[in-house]
C-alpha cells in the first residue's frame, strides 16, 4: 500500500504519504493481532535479575518498527484532531524511529500506540524481533551509542506488556 501511494503522480507532493500509511498499517495490524497474555512485570524484574545466562526476550507479534524521515507520529496525530483544531506540523522537525505494540504508549488498556526510540533503543528492539538474544541486542546498541542503557527501555516494555516471554540459555 506504502509504495503504491508513492508510485501516485497525486501524492508526489506529499513525500512523507507512504510513510504515514506504513504508520497507519502498523497500528491496524497491531490492533487486530491475536491477543497473547503479557509476562508479568514482577515476575519478570526477579528473573533478570538473578539471571546468569543468556537472556531471550520474546516481544509480542503485534509489535511493529516504522522508521521515516518524516515526523510521521507528528503527522498521524495532527490528522487525528477535529478540522479547525489540527496543528501545524514542522516536515523538517526530524524523522522518526517508532515501536508500534498495544498499550505501549497509551493511558487506555487494549489500545495501540508507540513509543518514540532513539537510534540505539530501535537497534536493540530490532535485535529482540528478530531472535530475542538480548546480549546481541544490547551489543548492536551500544556500537550505535556506548552510554546505551538498555534497562529503561526494558522496563517500559515489560510494563508496557511487549514482553511476552524471558528465557535463560546457559
Amino acid at each position: 500500500l506504502s509504495a503504491c501511494l508513492g508510485a501516485q503522480p497525486e501524492a508526489r507532493s506529499l513525500a512523507y504519504l507512504a510513510d504515514v500509511a506504513r504508520l497507519e498499517w502498523a497500528l491496524n495490524r497491531a490492533a487486530h493481532a491475536e491477543d497473547v497474555p503479557p509476562l508479568d512485570s514482577a515476575a519478570a524484574a526477579r528473573f533478570v535479575g538473578r539471571a546468569t545466562g543468556e537472556l531471550i526476550i520474546g516481544l509480542d507479534p503485534a509489535c511493529r518498527l516504522i522508521a521515516s524521515p518524516w515526523p510521521i507520529d507528528r503527522i498521524w496525530l495532527a490528522h487525528q484532531a477535529q478540522c479547525g483544531s489540527i496543528e501545524p506540523v514542522d516536515l523538517d522537525s526530524g524523522g522518526a524511529l517508532l515501536l508500534v505494540c498495544r498499550e505501549i504508549g497509551q493511558r487506555e488498556a487494549g489500545e495501540v500506540g508507540w513509543l518514540r526510540l532513539n537510534a540505539p533503543a530501535f537497534g536493540l528492539v530490532g535485535s529482540l524481533l528478530a531472535d530475542g538474544r538480548l546480549r546481541k541486542a544490547s551489543a548492536l546498541a551500544a556500537a550505535i551509542d556506548p552510554a546505551f542503557d538498555a534497562g529503561p527501555l526494558l522496563a517500559v516494555l515489560i510494563e508496557g506488556g511487549a514482553v511476552l516471554s524471558i528465557n535463560q540459555t546457559h
